[in-house]
């Protein structure tokens, strides 16, 4: 449960970050 939480967050994230950037 814990890890999958993270993985959301991290997946989450990550596409932010990218769309930030572009």
């Amino acid at each position: 449960m814990g890890k999958e939480l993270i993985i959301i967050i991290f997946v989450v994230f990550c596409s932010f970050s990218m769309l930030r950037l572009v």
